[in-house]
């Protein structure tokens, strides 16, 4: 059933911003490649999965950030749902 439920999951990514129900209301990029990775089940390029977000309109940056270990913190996201989004779909590179 878990499986069934995954492959599912999986059909949707490809067409809606499914993947921003697993995640906070505010998220870092990181997090949400991360969520589309295990999604899809494949590594994503990062400057490819980027571009697609911004031009899909799909992510608002927040005026916050937020610090995990060492390195520049990393600044938080929230999702904006868009009508053209939904029918033209996101499509990502593969690494």
């Amino acid at each position: 059933m878990l499986e069934a439920a995954l492959a599912v999951a999986r059909a949707r990514s490809e067409s809606a911003p499914v993947a921003f129900r697993l995640l906070p209301r505010d998220f870092t990029l990181a997090e949400l490649q991360q969520a589309y990775e295990t999604l899809l089940g494949r590594r994503l390029h990062k400057a490819s999965f980027r571009r697609a977000l911004h031009g899909a309109w799909l992510v608002e940056p927040q005026d916050a950030w937020r610090s995990e270990g060492r390195g520049r913190p990393a600044q938080l996201f929230r999702f904006v749902p868009r009508r053209r989004v939904a029918r033209r779909g996101v499509r990502f590179e593969v690494v």
